[in-house]
């Protein structure tokens, strides 16, 4: 059928983590990232970007360049380094940040409305995003 398969492997090009109690401090330069939780709600959150979009349309030009490269499957692979049993979970953000400037109160506000009893929502100013 001429199809070809490709296994890539990606990095983020951006990755930090922000922190409940230090909601104003941006903690891009550490070296490792950091998650936790307390009483089922998120205290450190992990934030990493990367650029698929690019990557495939890098592979559509270097694959013959008719626009047909598609993603078929993609797996996250995170390691902790502490046994724990909180095993948090992934979401897309909408909001473009940067490693170096992201913080919690930016980013993230106990649910929407403030209402910590409600799924954790990003948010910007107050409204959703």
């Amino acid at each position: 059928d001429g199809t070809t398969t490709v296994n890539v492997t990606l990095s983020p090009v951006d990755d930090t983590f922000i922190e409940r109690w230090r909601p104003d401090v941006p903690l891009g330069n550490r070296e490792k990232m950091k998650i936790d939780s307390m009483d089922g709600l998120p205290t450190k959150i992990i934030m990493m970007k990367f650029y698929v979009g690019q990557t495939l349309q890098q592979l559509n030009e270097e694959y013959g360049g008719a626009g047909d490269v598609s993603l078929i499957s993609a797996k996250l692979r995170l390691f902790p380094i502490t046994n724990t049993t909180f095993g948090g979970w992934v979401q897309q953000m909408k909001t473009d940040w940067e490693e170096e400037t992201a913080i919690w109160n930016d980013y993230l506000e106990g649910g929407k409305n403030g209402n910590e009893n409600e799924h954790l929502l990003p948010y910007n100013n107050e409204k959703d995003v």
